[in-house]
């Protein structure tokens, strides 16, 4: 028996879902500060087809959330801007240079922390 998860799907509209294909995988998404509110939550769960990247995951939250969301976290391109911290399992991508990397492995849990300076 599969274990019944909500899905965000590509429109936007929320679906109980078993266990992933083989063709897809699940993405737990944690939005932090000004994005969680942006998105009006604080948690998604995306599916991805196999082989898909944090670019692409990037695009896909431009699809599913607020206009407001893509405005501050998203390039006209679909790119993560510079301010927005990306930490994959836990650890930091340093650049985005790693938003091409395919994402690989079992759970995979990406937060997004937009990052500010101040004075």
């Amino acid at each position: 028996m599969g274990v019944q998860r909500s899905v965000t799907t590509p429109m936007g509209r929320q679906q109980r879902t078993g266990e992933p294909d083989s063709a897809s995988f699940i993405v737990k998404v944690l939005l932090m500060g000004e994005l969680k509110r942006l998105a009006g939550r604080r948690e998604l769960l995306l599916e991805l087809p196999v082989g898909s990247t944090v670019h692409a995951l990037a695009s896909e939250l431009g699809r599913v959330c607020d206009p407001a969301f893509g405005r501050l976290a998203l390039s006209k391109e679909g790119d993560l801007q510079s301010h927005v911290a990306v930490f994959l399992n836990g650890a930091q991508l340093e650049s985005m240079d790693g938003l091409p990397a395919p994402l690989t492995g079992g759970d995979i849990e990406l937060m997004l922390v937009p990052m500010y300076e101040g004075g």
